[in-house]
């Protein structure tokens, strides 16, 4: 489903809501209410169905601004105690974070609004999962970009989220998934940019600084710029790296190398900064 394009998934969505018989949306409501929820194994992978459609739907912006208030509720009580690191809701972490972000790029201000999410400890118990596993890295970096103003400033925090978002791309770049991975890094590269991007613009000046000052991004940057420039053209990967980083890469190290200038020189990591 959610390889049909926006239209075509958006018209065939209107041409069930106008079936009165279906009750689409008023199904779709009472799927989420709270009644509807048990604590099971088969009730959990129900859930993160739901979520999942949600996910799609609204991206797709099928069911317009205008929905159940129950729908942002359900979604936004997953959230919460996806925060408080509830294990009712630990492996559909990923699956929360992407219809947070879903539902915020629908309405923005949805997320940052709600009086019972904390977007500072949504951003610290995702950062409990792997920057190796791909999806739930691209769920948070996703979720970075359109929260970033909606959470309390914390140094630190910013911190821990560029070390995680730089592990991931570093690991992208460094050939470290194979086979059926490869494909799913590719797509992932450009959103992890963007956050650690959109992280560095908002970051304060002492987080700013770290961020200069840390060996592993002059690494980062090196890379980066390594693969967008002269590739080897027989080489799949590479060729569709270059394609999906070339605006996404291209404004991280103009940002990077702007802030390094107005530092006043370059930081030191053991080898010469030429990128």
């Amino acid at each position: 489903m959610s390889n049909a394009g926006g239209q075509t998934l958006a018209a065939t969505v209107d041409l069930i809501k106008q079936d009165t018989g279906s009750n689409f949306v008023m199904k779709l409501a009472l799927a989420v209410s709270p009644s509807t929820n048990e604590d099971n194994k088969p009730a959990i992978e129900r859930t993160r169905r739901l979520l999942m459609f949600l996910t799609i739907l609204w991206q797709a912006g099928t069911l317009g601004t205008s929905y159940p208030q129950v729908m942002s509720s359900f979604v936004s009580s997953l959230g919460k105690k996806f925060a408080a690191r509830d294990s009712s809701v630990k492996t559909m972490g990923r699956d929360i974070l992407n219809a947070l972000t879903a539902l915020e790029m629908l309405v923005p201000g949805s997320v940052g609004k709600d009086k019972n999410l904390d977007c500072a400890d949504i951003w610290l118990a995702s950062l409990d999962s792997d920057p190796e596993n791909l999806l739930d890295a691209s769920a948070f970096a996703n979720f970075v970009v359109v929260s970033l103003n909606s959470r309390k400033r914390d140094a630190l925090l910013e911190l821990e989220t560029w070390d995680y978002l730089r592990d991931s791309l570093l690991l992208i770049f460094t050939r470290h998934y194979f086979c059926d991975e490869e494909p799913i890094a590719l797509a992932v590269a450009p959103s992890v940019c963007l956050a650690m991007t959109c992280l560095f613009h908002a970051a304060g000046p002492q987080a700013r600084s770290y961020m200069l000052g840390s060996p592993w991004t002059m690494n980062l940057c090196a890379l980066l710029k390594a693969a967008l420039g002269d590739i080897d053209e027989q080489d799949p990967f590479t060729v569709v790296l270059k394609e999906r980083l070339v605006n996404r890469g291209t404004e991280f190290l103009d940002q990077i190398t702007q802030a390094v200038r107005s530092e006043g020189s370059a930081p030191t990591s053991g080898t010469k900064n030429d990128w």
